[in-house]
């Protein structure tokens, strides 16, 4: 190189070079990976942070939003220096324009800032995600549906943990009675897209452009934003007001707003979302540099430490002291435990501290919701360092924001497995997306143009990974396949229980897809867990009955009664978990069997009692089996046998219907009246035909018209959009 060329580069510049190279090599590494990643084969790697868009079909659109952000970088790499003109520090203000200058300069930026705002307002109102199962918040639309037909139901949504959100959309729903049971979620989401919007860009008028743009970047382009599409979840409001608080917290520090601004979002944040308290550390930080400044007898960088390690010194006194053993509700456990319930075990919670499935999991949380920001940040604190940032008060504010956000990530009990509660992720993702965008801007102002040279590759990277994870979770078939291989992934490492739910939400998409085949498939995942059997193998019974083609039907059957045999034969052998009680089994072996019969299965049922009686030697519930086949057996043999078969404890409401009309039949009518409203108070809301069959038992038997008026009113309360309603209401008219 010659001495004239060399002569155009100064040694700052070069420096700033280097830095720029060393913060952008991390974010390209992050878009090749993730690109890798979603092409490739990953189903046996837990790469569920990088590898989500390969669930989109792999065409063109897929590919451009994966690798365009390699072209961002090209001026970088290309340039052999870095434009320094102007300083991007945050040192660096318009105080040196007059007051009319800084007039116009405001009310230019304020028309573009409203425009944005409402831009992104309509975008949340547009754009929804498929389905509620993404956060397993179904369980909240059904707590709304329950509020808006009882108005003294105590809905469970209003809880410490979201208390103002609970009443929000509780009382939405409740006043305006929506057709839609999702609207309440979708207008939350839009308000809360509109709070954290106004937050970035109208707080933050007075600052140079690139900082405005870092700013929405890390946090409005975060994939923590899908909360506002319509997710059914309760983080709509307090990742809102957590976005404005660390904004108004930013403009503080830059004497911006006042110091109690931040303050008011906090409280706002908090009383919608009591997880946003681990903010609480990073403002009497702020509060503390404000009354008291950075030195004197407790200098701030103390103050800093001290507030860092406070948490994490009551969480190991929760250890120590046994608050966080078992089923802690908001504390990871340390060692894996056994759920029992009423003397039963219900499964292993194995998802624990120290689980290395766990710690992978937390760098996925981290890879899904700052993108290439988690890979540039240890190089941006290395950078600091060495610049001698890192105990500026912004940036001591920004550290402790980031401990408060990987306390929550690291000890919180996310027992559905992080995977599924991403949206936990994301908010504690919300203080070191903060960290990171208070470093770079006190970098930018020591090295002039490094901003500006970092930013469009940063930019590019986090808006294509917003977008695909829209795209993701706009696409019905995409999230569910996606939303079935996380659930498989984490089971067997937290509890049956949440394997179910998970289960049982896409059983439900699927049902209402008519989706048949995918719908049986995860019945049979839904069984496999051992939890609740009393409702999978049920649920799976009525939907193989409800097939018209005999061979899927016998095929299912066959299927249910292999599992049950096998279920049963596990239990004797005391290997089975979650347990379930041998009355489970041996009654609704019979209610199978009984359900197969009916339907003139007769070879199945034969086949299949040489096992289930070597199985079960102690099998009462068998002679409604052997009523069935013997109608030869006198009125007094039946009657002993269906009181052998049926007594106080029986549990399976179809078998007392069953034994029912087996002593209508038989002139028990007293008997029968008694079953008939066992089973009808044990299932009151899943089989509106019982209560037809109930009513029409006392009109032709009992003559009681009062009991049979009761029952299809029943119907009606119980079932009200069910075919067996609209026959109970035409009853009534003719008995009345």
């Amino acid at each position: 190189m010659s001495t004239a060329k060399r002569s155009r580069q100064s040694p700052s510049t070069k420096t700033e070079f280097s830095s720029a190279h060393l913060l952008a090599a991390p974010v390209l590494f992050f878009v090749v990976l993730r690109g890798l990643a979603t092409i490739a084969d990953t189903a046996a790697l837990r790469l569920w942070g990088l590898d989500f868009a390969g669930w989109l079909p792999h065409n063109g659109i897929l590919h451009l939003l994966l690798w365009l952000p390699l072209l961002f970088a090209y001026p970088l790499f290309k340039n052999r220096s870095i434009d320094s003109g102007g300083s991007d520090s945050p040192a660096k203000r318009s105080g040196n324009r007059d007051a009319g200058e800084e007039h116009t300069a405001l009310s230019s930026r304020l028309l573009p800032a409203m425009l944005l705002i409402a831009g992104a307002a309509v975008l949340a109102g547009s754009i929804q995600v498929a389905y509620g199962f993404l956060g397993d918040g179904t369980w909240y639309a059904a707590e709304l549906f329950r509020s808006m037909g009882d108005p003294g139901y105590a809905n469970s949504m209003i809880k410490p943990s979201a208390w103002l959100t609970g009443i929000v959309l509780d009382g939405y729903a409740r006043a305006f009675q929506p057709a839609d049971i999702r609207l309440p979620f979708q207008y939350a989401g839009i308000a809360g897209m509109v709070i954290s919007t106004a937050a970035v860009f109208l707080l933050t008028l007075r600052e140079k452009l690139p900082s405005v743009v870092l700013a929405a970047v890390l946090l409005l382009c975060a994939t923590g934003s899908l909360v506002f599409f319509g997710y059914i979840e309760l983080y709509a409001f307090v990742y809102a007001f957590s976005v404005a608080y660390f904004i108004a917290s930013w403009q503080c520090f830059r004497g911006e707003a006042p110091y109690w601004l931040p303050g008011v979002f906090l409280l706002l944040a908090v009383l919608f979302g009591a997880s946003s308290i681990i903010w609480l550390p990073s403002y009497l930080l702020l509060l503390h540099w404000k009354f008291r400044g950075e030195e004197g007898g407790f200098p701030l960088r103390r103050a800093a430490g001290v507030l860092i390690l406070l948490p994490l010194i009551a969480i190991a006194g929760a250890y120590i002291f046994g608050f966080a053993e078992g089923d802690s509700a908001y504390i990871v456990p340390l060692a894996p435990f056994d759920r029992i319930i009423d003397g039963l075990s219900t499964g292993w919670q194995r998802y624990t501290l120290f689980l290395p499935d766990r710690w992978a999991d937390i760098l996925n949380a981290l890879l899904l919701t700052l993108g290439g920001g988690t890979l540039m940040l240890p190089f941006v604190l290395w950078l600091g360092k060495r610049e001698g940032v890192l105990l500026r008060p912004a940036v001591l504010f920004g550290l402790t924001s980031a401990a408060g956000g990987m306390l929550l990530l690291v000890f919180g009990n996310t027992f559905l497995g992080l995977a599924r509660d991403w949206d936990v992720a994301a908010l504690a993702g919300l203080g070191i997306a903060v960290l990171l965008l208070l470093l770079l801007l006190e970098l930018s102002g020591k090295r002039q143009g490094l901003l500006r040279a970092v930013l469009p590759l940063l930019a590019a990277v986090s808006v294509s990974q917003f977008i695909l994870w829209t795209m993701v979770n706009a696409d019905e078939e995409a999230s569910a396949l996606r939303f079935e291989a996380l659930v498989s992934m984490d089971a067997g490492l937290v509890l049956p229980m949440n394997t179910f739910t998970g289960y049982e939400n896409l059983r439900k998409f699927h049902q209402s897809g008519a989706q048949q085949e995918a719908y049986f498939h995860t019945m049979r995942s839904m069984i496999a867990t051992g939890y609740r059997r009393d409702v999978s193998y049920a649920e799976y019974l009525s939907a193989a009955l409800k097939l018209t083609d005999a061979g899927h039907r016998r095929a299912e059957l066959q299927w249910l009664i292999n599992a049950l045999l096998e279920d049963i034969h596990r239990g004797s052998e005391g290997t089975q978990s979650p347990a379930a009680a041998p009355r489970f089994y041996r009654e609704f072996s019979v209610r199978l069997l009984l359900s197969a019969l009916q339907i003139g299965e007769h070879a199945l049922v034969n086949e299949a009692l040489k096992y289930f009686k070597d199985l079960q030697p102690t099998w009462p519930e068998r002679k409604l089996l052997e009523l069935q086949e013997d109608s030869e057996v006198t009125q007094t043999v039946a009657i002993e046998r269906l009181d052998a078969a049926i007594d106080d404890a029986t549990d399976d409401a179809f078998l007392m219907m069953t034994a029912a009309g087996l002593h209508a039949g038989y002139g028990n009518a007293a008997k029968a009246a008694q079953l008939y409203e066992s089973a009808l108070k044990r299932e009151p809301t899943l089989y509106p035909s019982w209560y037809l069959a109930a009513a029409a038992f006392h009109l032709r038997t009992t003559g009681d018209r009062q009991a049979a008026q009761r029952y299809l009113q029943a119907c009606l309360e119980n079932a009200p959009e069910s075919p067996s309603a609209k026959q109970a209401a035409e009853l009534l008219q003719t008995i009345r």
